[in-house]
C-alpha cells in the first residue's frame, strides 16, 4: 500500500497537535479504528 502525498499532508498536522489524547480519540471515532497491542 503506497501512501499518496494527498492524503498524507491534511493528515500530518494532527499527529503534532498539543493535545495527542484528543487526536487519537479523534482518529479512533472517526475511522472505527481499533488499537492493536
Amino acid at each position: 500500500m503506497t501512501l499518496d502525498p494527498r492524503e498524507v499532508v491534511p493528515v500530518a498536522p494532527e499527529f503534532f497537535v498539543s493535545d495527542v489524547g484528543a487526536a487519537i480519540r479523534f482518529y479512533t471515532d472517526k475511522l472505527g479504528f481499533r488499537l492493536v497491542r
